[in-house]
């Protein structure tokens, strides 16, 4: 069996394509929207872009070795820990910027108009006695 043909040379070119996808269909949404909620959209789906075209494809690549515990001991830990923080945040704030720009999109966050209507004025020419 082909090593190119394997899923784990597959993975890190769909996420790419999936990163690429995201900030092409965010972008074709932004422009249709207000100016800060194109703003939000676009943050979070850069954000998200960043994300899955280079940190994570560079982990499923091993150029970036996961952080764990038992490994605290190696020189390297520092340096592994701070890419896990640097993902996390990054895919976390975008998923959470995407979202509320979405949400802001589509008249989620929006406050339901009263529909109390009001009293009708007296005309002008009536006598109140």
């Amino acid at each position: 069996m082909s090593l190119l043909a394997s899923i784990n040379a597959v993975r890190p070119v769909s996420l790419i394509i999936l990163g690429g996808c995201l900030v092409l269909f965010a972008w074709r949404l932004a422009r249709l929207s207000t100016p800060w909620v194109g703003r939000t959209i676009m943050t979070g789906a850069i954000l998200l872009g960043f994300g899955y075209m280079f940190i994570v494809p560079m982990y499923e690549v091993g150029l970036i070795r996961s952080y764990s515990p038992p490994a605290a001991a190696d020189p390297e830990a520092a340096t592994w820990l701070a890419w896990r923080i640097v993902k996390t945040a990054v895919m976390n704030l975008g998923w959470l910027f995407f979202s509320l720009g979405l949400g802001f999109h589509s008249g989620l966050f929006r406050l339901p108009r009263c529909a109390a209507k009001p009293a009708p004025a007296l005309p002008v020419s009536e006598f109140v006695a």
